[in-house]
């Protein structure tokens, strides 16, 4: 039911772009923007309120600018690198990587131990790889991996929180999982066989793939 939810709502996104795009363009004409892209950066009221100055006869106001300094704004804090932990520090840092254990640390999102052989998936597109009891490892978990999360027997994920979406359904579903786990994508491969503790939040390799 909370798929279908989410399926509904994002139907609709590509058409509220495409209408989004339209008054972009309009704007533009009107000298209110520069670029149709623009139109993402401007709030309601300056919008409505720069038509109604334009409505009543006097040039419309632009809001190029304002939208322009929005734009680099949002694509500074998208460049930013998100802390791994907010709080104290844990005993074992996280994405702390034990050479002579093989032992990766994270955060534990979803009490347990499992054991199994691992499966990176980089995309949801390698979902078809996964088997029953299979680690998963995933870069950052997201709905379209949640059917194949009901037959893993544990969820490693590189970033994300407790709260994160990945965690939500480890816990839910009885998963194994750790989170905040930093280049889980690279210092394993596919066929290893890892010990997954959820509880303590590390990944053990007790067995390279041949």
């Amino acid at each position: 039911m909370r798929e279908d939810c989410n399926f509904y709502l994002q139907a609709r996104w590509p058409h509220i772009r495409r209408a989004l795009a339209l008054l972009g363009e309009r704007l533009v004409g009107r000298g209110i923007l520069d670029d149709p892209e623009e139109v993402h950066f401007v709030e309601h009221a300056e919008l409505t309120g720069s038509l109604a100055t334009s409505g009543s006869g006097a040039s419309a106001s632009s809001l190029a600018q304002v939208a322009r300094g929005r734009m680099v704004t949002w694509q500074h804090q998208r460049d930013l690198s998100a802390p791994m932990q907010i709080g104290e520090k844990a005993t074992i840092p996280v994405g702390h990587w034990d050479e002579a254990t093989a032992t990766l640390a994270g955060n534990g999102a979803s009490p347990g131990v499992a054991t199994g052989p691992a499966r990176v998936l980089l995309t949801a597109d390698d979902a078809h790889r996964v088997r029953q009891g299979d680690v998963l490892i995933l870069k950052a978990a997201s709905p379209l991996f949640t059917p194949v999360m009901l037959i893993a027997g544990a969820l490693v994920v590189e970033v994300g929180g407790g709260a994160s979406h990945s965690s939500l359904i480890a816990r839910e579903l009885g998963l194994p999982a750790v989170v905040s786990a930093t280049d889980a994508t690279t210092r394993f491969a596919d066929g290893d066989v890892l010990s997954v503790d959820g509880t303590r939040g590390t990944i053990t390799r007790s067995q390279s793939s041949p």
